[in-house]
C-alpha cells in the first residue's frame, strides 16, 4: 500500500466512508491547477480521487479532506 493509499484510508475511516471503494490517480500534468479532484461513480459507492503530483504535504492532506467532504 502506498503512502497516498494509507492517508486516504485514514481519512476514509475518520469520515465514515469505509464502505466506499476509492482509488487514487496521480495527475502528472504540471499545468493542472487543482490539488485534487474526486469523481464519484453514479449509483455506486465508488470514486476516483485524482491528486496533483507536485504539491506540498499540507496541500495533499487538504486535498484528502476537501475532496472527501
Amino acid at each position: 500500500m502506498t503512502k497516498e493509499e494509507r492517508r486516504l484510508r485514514y481519512w476514509q475511516k475518520k469520515m465514515g466512508l469505509t464502505d466506499w471503494v476509492i482509488s487514487i490517480e496521480i495527475n502528472k500534468n504540471p499545468d493542472w491547477e487543482n490539488f485534487g479532484e474526486i469523481a464519484p461513480v453514479p449509483g455506486r459507492k465508488e470514486a476516483i480521487l485524482t491528486l496533483a503530483e507536485v504539491v506540498t504535504p499540507e496541500e495533499r492532506e487538504y486535498s484528502y479532506v476537501h475532496e472527501l467532504c
